[in-house]
């Protein structure tokens, strides 16, 4: 039974898949998707790069490839926002604190835990 090659480790194959793929792809033919993904690695590369000098750290903390990986699933992310710690001290929301020991345990008493 054949086994699916490593695509980013075998390059060549990769590049053989993408080419032959290429003239069904639509609008990824024209490779304008893989060229503004270049220039979006460039300029998250950069500004990665020009924030850990600011730091007083290497440029090399943070590899390429885990730029590059961020890029690829940046379309995944999501933005919680939650209270800053210094409102949760300054106004904790007692009541939620309070009920919440009470939710867990019914909780847990439904599953017979």
């Amino acid at each position: 039974m054949g086994a699916v090659p490593d695509m980013k480790a075998d390059s060549n194959r990769y590049i053989l898949i993408q080419n032959w793929f290429s003239p069904f792809a639509g609008n990824i033919a024209d490779g304008s998707y893989r060229r503004k993904f270049k220039a979006d690695l460039a300029d998250v590369s950069a500004r990665v790069a020009a924030t850990l000098r600011s730091l007083g750290r290497a440029e090399t903390d943070i590899s390429a490839d885990e730029i590059e990986a961020f890029c690829k699933h940046a379309g995944y992310l999501k933005v919680i926002r939650y209270r800053s710690l210094e409102e949760e001290y300054s106004s904790p929301r007692t009541k939620f604190i309070r009920n919440c020991p009470r939710t867990i345990r019914v909780d847990l008493d439904r599953r017979g835990v």
